[in-house]
């Protein structure tokens, strides 16, 4: 029973990476699926075509160096954003804590011990103390804090989940290409040429609509920072 669990979950794991893969563009992904199934269905000319070894060598390197140059590149971007983003949660974070600290605080609503807050229950806590009937300034500061904080949780989320797919796609094409170059000759021996070169221009579509949509998505963010 137990190793049922287990193939169970590990099916639902890979059925997840999979979706996130093929269909964090549905629109664009399904529509290059239909392109490429007519493609092969209606034109029987180019299901007799088959590259030769050298142009499937080739093809295969290129693929393989390009996913490889895009690793380099997303994974740059991603340290460094993510580093920056986490200070600046870090910062929001305090911020708020530190407010909640105040002797002007304590003097007017006890304490609170908010600088023994974990940093997961920092937005919870301020947002089930804050009350309207704080005088103006005192609400609209912890207000504006509390709305900075929320955002930044969010589009850290928000980073992650749009990482994860560019990441995995990016991956998966550069190891099945370097998988692929050593079998050049094999399949134009077997006339698979082609299915691969459909399949890798699939997976490079894929790829740059992730990279893309990863690029657009971690530059969007534009909250103030608290000095």
């Amino acid at each position: 029973m137990k190793t049922l669990l287990k193939v169970g979950t590990l099916m639902l794991k890979l059925f997840s990476i999979i979706k996130r893969i093929f269909f964090h563009n549905k629109v664009a992904n399904i529509s290059l699926g239909i392109a490429l199934a007519l493609a092969l269905l209606l034109n029987k000319s180019f299901l007799k075509m088959n590259p030769n070894e050298t142009a499937l060598f080739y093809f295969f390197s290129s693929i393989a160096q390009s996913m490889a140059a895009i690793i380099a590149l997303a994974g740059t971007v991603a340290v460094f954003r993510y580093s920056f983003l986490m200070e600046r949660l870090r910062s929001a974070r305090n911020h708020i804590k530190d407010r909640f600290a105040t002797s002007e605080w304590l003097y007017y609503y006890g304490v609170t011990d908010s600088q023994a807050w974990r940093d997961e229950e920092v937005l919870a806590r301020a947002e089930a103390l804050i009350n309207p009937k704080f005088p103006s300034a005192i609400f609209k500061e912890l207000s504006a804090g509390i709305t900075e904080l929320k955002t930044l949780q969010n589009f850290v989320e928000k980073f992650l989940d749009h990482l994860q797919p560019s990441a995995i796609s990016t991956s998966t094409a550069f190891i099945l290409s370097i998988i692929f170059i050593p079998l050049s000759s094999w399949m134009t021996t077997h006339k698979y040429g082609l299915y691969a070169v459909i399949l890798f221009s699939f997976l490079a579509f894929i790829t740059t609509l992730n990279i893309f949509d990863y690029f657009k998505m971690t530059t969007s963010v534009g909250c103030k920072t608290h000095g």
